[in-house]
Formats: structure tokens, C-alpha cells, sequence
């Protein structure tokens, strides 16, 4: 932090762990995350906690910290007694391993939320960050069809494993979004950062072959495991969905004309992703989406729904 204090977080079995003003002082289960702030010389503990339930595996993988020196964790989690407070989710979903996002308060010896976040498979969390507004922002894997989902910009599973990138409420019992972001085959996420803008950057590994890519760099799968780096912007939406070039009006002739462009004549992406999906499937720029806008402008088809 800006004092020079370092913030750690990892997993023990260990019954005599150090701790000093813990939230948790004993261990619970086989392994136990631990969270531990040492000061800036690096001699002492300013507080160390155990974190974790009753299960087998809870395991702390990164942590971030805000300006008040608040602490976010996340990891995984097999107990279906892992500490909640404030939750935005707050019972065990019953899959192999849930996703766990907690805030201790700067003295490190309360929770200020702790959530489950998972569906029916495994979930990993492996990265994490918070904005100046105190929102934070996880990403890792998931095997969950059913992971929750709001505002996404992919909105089903694609099999194996994929990626994916959940923005929590600032008092962490609400989704701002969350988003699937991957392929056919596995995709493991293990980093996110996030600019003043709210935009999320987040890098990892794939192997699949159709892995969404825009404005790429390198626009193929070059073979076995390559890694992906992917900027997503915050939803920049303004109502209904459609408005592919910008102008503040939605699904006309010159949305068209854009689409046309883009699709047929490889031209510039959308600035907006949400506004470029525009039936809705959680793909922008294709030909559905074009279809959708003829039947829209020449025949008076369905509006756009909302973002």
C-alpha cells in the first residue's frame, strides 16, 4: 500500500500459523486460506488471519488492496460453511470448488462482504483488482454452465473450461456484470488490472481455436496453448441496443452501412460491443445481427432490446 505495508495471501495446514488481531484465529479445515499484513520493514505482523471453512480445499490465489488498505481475496472454496457476510451469493453451490470474494476491513479482523461466486462445476477465482470507487473486478476459470451472468458479453458456456470476468458491487451483494469469455476448448484466465476508465484488462492461456478476438494483434491460434491478453470495456450501452457507429440513434440506414462494412469488408469494430450485438446472442458484428437490422429498417421488424 502507499505506506510500503505488503498484503499476502495464500493457503495452510498448518495449525500454528502465525496470527496477530486475526478475524479467524484457528484453522478449520485441511487447508485454510490465510491473509497476512506485514509492515513496511517487513519484521512484524500488522494482523494475520486464517480465512476458510469446515471443506478440504480453500485456497487464497490474489489479493488486492484499496486506499483505505482494505483487502479483497479471492481463491477457491469446497466449504459449504466458508465465512459470509453481505453476500451477493451466499450459500455453496454444490459443484466441485466455488469462487470466493472477500473485503477485510483494514484491521484485518472483520469481514466487510465475503460471497460465493459459482454454478454447478468448478470455479476458480485467480485474479483480482478494484477500481477507485471500491468495485472489485474477478476473473479465473469456470466449468459451470450456469455461472452467474449480467450484462455479459458472452452470454452461454463454450465448453471445457472458460474464462471468466465478474465486476461486483462496491458493497459486494450485487453484479454490476459478469461475462463468459472464451472458446470450444479450455481457456484458463489468471490476471485482470483495470484503468480509471472502469475498462478490464485480463490475461491467461487458450487452446481454443475460435477464442473471441477483435482489433487482434495476432488474429490465429497458433497452436497447442497460446496466450490471449483481452480488454473489455465497461457497458457503454445508452439504452437499446444498435447504434453500431455512435451517432445516438438506433438501427438505421448508417448502422447498416457500418455492419456492411465490418462484416463484408473486415472495416472498424463498433466502439460499443453491446450496442454491435444486436439480437442479442452474445456475439457482435455477425450475420445475424445484419439480419436483423434489414428486417428492422426494410420491413419494420422487432426493435433492439435493451442492453
Amino acid at each position: 500500500d502507499a505506506s510500503g505495508a505488503a498484503y499476502v495471501t495464500g493457503w495452510t495446514r498448518s495449525a500454528d500459523f502465525p496470527t496477530l488481531n486475526p478475524y479467524q484465529g484457528t484453522l478449520k479445515g485441511k487447508f485454510d486460506v490465510f491473509v497476512t499484513k506485514l509492515s513496511s520493514s517487513g519484521n512484524s505482523l500488522v494482523y494475520s488471519t486464517y480465512l476458510g471453512g469446515s471443506g478440504d480445499n480453500d485456497y487464497g490465489y490474489n489479493i488486492a488492496v484499496d486506499a483505505s488498505g482494505a483487502a479483497y481475496i479471492t481463491g477457491e472454496t469446497d466449504s459449504p460453511d466458508f465465512p459470509m457476510f453481505n453476500a451477493y451469493q451466499g450459500t455453496y453451490q454444490s459443484g466441485t470448488q466455488d469462487v470466493f470474494v472477500t473485503k477485510l476491513s483494514s484491521s484485518g479482523n472483520s469481514l466487510v462482504y465475503s460471497t460465493y461466486l459459482g454454478g454447478s462445476g468448478r470455479d476458480e477465482g485467480y485474479g483480482i483488482t478494484v477500481d477507485a470507487s471500491g468495485a472489485a473486478y474477478i476473473a479465473g476459470n469456470t466449468s459451470s454452465a450456469d455461472f452467474p451472468m449480467l450484462n455479459p458479453y458472452q452470454a452461454t458456456y463454450q465448453g471445457f473450461s472458460d474464462v471468466f470476468v465478474t465486476k461486483l458491487s462496491s458493497s459486494g451483494n450485487g453484479l454490476v456484470y459478469s461475462t463468459y469469455l472464451g472458446g470450444v476448448d479450455i481457456d484458463n484466465c489468471f490476471g485482470i488490472a483495470v484503468d480509471t476508465s472502469g475498462a478490464a484488462y485480463v490475461m491467461g492461456y487458450t487452446w481454443s481455436t475460435d477464442f473471441p478476438t477483435l482489433n487482434p494483434y495476432q488474429a490465429t491460434h497458433q497452436s497447442g496453448q497460446d496466450a490471449f491478453v483481452s480488454k473489455l470495456l465497461p457497458n457503454c450501452c445508452d439504452g437499446n441496443r444498435g447504434d453500431l457507429n455512435g451517432d445516438g440513434d438506433d438501427a438505421n440506414i448508417l448502422d447498416l452501412t457500418f455492419a456492411v462494412d465490418r462484416i463484408f469488408r473486415g472495416g472498424a469494430a463498433s466502439d460499443c460491443p453491446e450496442e454491435a450485438d444486436i439480437n442479442a446472442d452474445g456475439t457482435p458484428h455477425n450475420i445475424l445481427d445484419l439480419t436483423f437490422l434489414v428486417d428492422r429498417i426494410f420491413r419494420g421488424g422487432p426493435a433492439p432490446g435493451p442492453c
